[in-house]
């Protein structure tokens, strides 16, 4: 998946503002990560299998919205 946004974003930026774009990408996802990871250490001290069910319930709903995408494309 991020190599195929990376190509969008290398073909789509022009070349003297791609290093800020991808840099600026980059601290977008980081600082996603770190929250979803602050979120789920709560959610992990308050109880483990809900934790659990919470990361599997993500995981299917990225599923979820990665077939609706991918057959969206393949539609278009």
């Amino acid at each position: 998946m991020f190599l195929h946004a990376y190509t969008l974003t290398q073909t789509a930026v022009p070349l003297e503002k791609l290093s800020k774009v991808l840099s600026a990408t980059l601290s977008v996802s980081y600082v996603t990560f770190g929250l979803s990871v602050l979120l789920l250490g709560a959610v992990a001290s308050l109880n483990v299998t809900a934790a659990f069910l919470t990361a599997g319930g993500l995981i299917v709903i990225s599923g979820c919205v990665g077939l609706f995408l991918r057959n969206y494309a393949l539609a278009n």
